[in-house]
């Protein structure tokens, strides 16, 4: 009994003490995120190429090629791309998808600002709520632009050209004139098209939902229920299995914002990139929407041998569950809201989910030895260093033997603090996001919580 208690106290202190929003700072999202696919498409990365799956970052360098099938990409800004069969499309240095060859067709939303794309003849600027349709012949360099709706501007070497609604235009590297014309009526793949965007926007009244997040609608429906927190607005209630918890069925993989979960799941990618977690020992776990991506909301602790990560909550802090009817045990506590793997196999290429350890099974000394870091592992099965955009974060903060304070859990069953949630003693506190959740139409304003950074309105001057 004895080496049990020790075990669990260890582990109790070792995993409460990693530090409050240790794992991601807000950062760009990726260009691009696939969000739908039909058919065969091709996804080249790192001189590798494989079948495309949902969902996935496209980011800097990446090509897809939709070889017999078709797309479809979401901006963070909610901009939809919609890739024909044929279609090659890339993300260039500056992070601006470039129409290689093929058909794309292009939704801006009201809330985008100016969207712009490289095509063979020139960049074409795009105007926030319009529909697009463009054309692109990499062998001649031929180029078609038709505006279905809205307007834009095309731009070739020292020649601009302003396009309004229903105006088509090509551009032939070989003649000296552009040639205009009326765009002609919906074919299959337009009419496919919009009912795709409709698709993302009908579905908007189960909750406001950030723009990036309005493509996912239908899967979040199909998936689970939306409810009403107090003090966080709406939620979504995840319809799993019992014992399912966040970032668990699926993999992290490795890119230019560090390690990103890829979910196995398509409704995965919006609530694991948008948003935080809470804890309901009635209805289990919920997802509060926020603007802000991040390649994965977690508090991150490392060991000589493992790798462990947990949900964040609102306050920023790793989540602590407390099943209804289990034991409020330390050992019962963070084994259900953290997750534990081997170093040797995370982040393994082309695993399709990650390999985990249940947390109760390890050694007092295993668990006495976890650190917190910033941003997670680095070493064999860590990142490329040509990845580390800020190599001063991964600087670790000893977890163990810091002294410990226990963490309220997030939930509806709590008040809301009155007062900063209790942290690691001297932990660094890392930046958040703008800790604004969505809201129902007609919902009340939601309360913000004490420790929620101010917004640039909200800061003393």
């Amino acid at each position: 009994m004895p080496v049990r208690t020790s075990l669990v106290a260890a582990l109790a202190a070792v995993l409460a003490s990693a530090a409050p929003l240790a794992a991601q700072a807000p950062l760009d999202a990726p260009p691009l995120t696939l969000s739908y696919v039909d058919g065969r498409v091709d996804l080249a990365r790192e001189s590798r190429v494989t079948a495309a799956e949902v969902p996935d970052a496209i980011d800097v360098d990446d090509r897809l090629i939709a070889t017999d099938g078709r797309a479809e990409l979401v901006g963070d800004d909610g901009t939809l791309f919609h890739l024909a069969a044929g279609a090659d499309l890339r993300i260039d240095a500056g992070m601006r998808p470039r129409l290689v060859r093929g058909r794309l067709i292009v939704h801006t939303t009201p809330a985008a600002g100016d969207v712009a794309l490289a095509l063979p003849a020139g960049v074409l600027r795009l105007e926030p709520h319009g529909i697009y349709d463009l054309r692109a012949d990499d062998l001649d360099g031929d180029t078609v632009v038709i505006v279905v709706d809205g307007r834009a501007t095309m731009t070739s070497g020292d020649s601009e050209w302003p396009l309004g609604a229903d105006a088509e235009l090509h551009l032939d590297p070989r003649e000296a004139r552009p040639r205009w014309s009326r765009a002609g009526r919906a074919d299959e793949l337009l009419i496919w098209s919009r009912r795709r965007a409709d698709r993302a926007t009908l579905t908007r009244a189960a909750a406001t939902l950030p723009p990036a997040v309005q493509t996912w609608g239908p899967d979040l429906a199909q998936a689970g229920q939306w409810g009403t927190i107090a003090p966080y607005g709406a939620v979504w209630y995840p319809t799993v299995a019992a014992g399912w918890r966040p970032y668990t069925d699926g993999r992290w993989r490795m890119t230019r914002r560090g390690w990103t979960w890829i979910d196995r799941a398509r409704w995965g990618w919006p609530v694991h990139h948008y948003g935080r977690w809470g804890f309901q020992p009635s209805r289990g776990w919920y997802w509060m929407p926020q603007r802000t991506w991040g390649p994965g909301w977690v508090s991150w602790v490392v060991g000589a041998d493992h790798v462990g990560w947990a949900p964040l909550g609102w306050d920023a802090s790793p989540v602590v569950a407390f099943p209804l009817g289990g034991h409020a045990t330390p050992e019962g506590r963070w084994a259900s809201t953290w997750s534990i793997a081997p170093r040797s196999t995370f982040g393994a290429r082309g695993a399709a989910r990650v390999l985990l350890t249940d947390p109760r099974t390890l050694p007092g000394p295993v668990l006495g030895g976890f650190v917190s870091q910033a941003i997670g592992p680095r070493g064999a099965a860590g990142p490329d260093d040509r990845f580390l955009a800020r190599p001063d974060q991964w600087a670790a903060t000893p977890a163990w033997p810091r002294r410990a304070v226990p963490v309220a859990p997030v939930g509806p069953l709590t008040r809301p603090p009155t007062r900063p949630s209790p942290r690691v003693l001297d932990a660094p506190r890392g930046p958040d996001d703008d800790g604004v959740a969505m809201r129902r139409p007609g919902d009340a304003p939601a309360a913000r919580p004490p420790d929620a950074p101010l917004s640039p309105t909200e800061r003393p001057r």
